[in-house]
């Protein structure tokens, strides 16, 4: 079956009709899913500022510890608040070039925190010394991904 196919039935499912619906239930997802990609990004720009030498009065060690399950969860809630946002008009959404774009730089951004994490996690406790060109272009690389995720987001309801 097509794409196309597939966002019709989801967008005519009885979950999606129960948020387009309800009074209060899309605006509170809506809402949500803003809270919880600022909880993301904030988190990890957070981070990756830090990881590339700024507040140095903070451990890169301890930012991440800190930092990491602020995005661990907006992305815990980020995800099922933009599928149900998804599926009450998945029609129109799936053929968005905007919103086929945002999706991948969220897969992109959540690859490269992994690699991030994989490559130099052990490392953090003596940042200063151990980073590397390829840490801080992974780190600047984040901070695009993750401005431009959200910008996206917005753009999709206007274009």
């Amino acid at each position: 079956m097509q794409a196309a196919h597939w966002a019709q039935l989801l967008q005519d499912s009885g979950f999606a009709a129960a948020i387009r619906g309800g009074a209060y239930l899309y605006p509170l997802l809506n809402v949500l899913h803003v809270l919880a990609v600022g909880l993301i990004v904030g988190s990890i720009l957070a981070l990756d500022f830090r990881v590339l030498g700024f507040v140095k009065s903070v451990s890169a060690a301890d930012a991440s510890r800190l930092l990491t399950p602020f995005a661990v969860a907006g992305l815990l809630i980020a995800v099922p608040s933009g599928f149900a946002l998804y599926a009450s008009d998945a029609v129109s959404l799936s053929q968005s070039n905007i919103m086929w774009i945002k999706l991948a730089l969220v897969a992109l951004g959540i690859a490269n925190a992994l690699a991030f994490r994989k490559l130099w996690n052990v490392h953090l406790a003596d940042w200063e010394r151990r980073k590397t060109s390829l840490a801080k272009a992974q780190a600047v690389l984040s901070i695009l991904i993750w401005l431009l995720v959200p910008s996206l987001g917005r753009m999709v309801a206007y274009l």
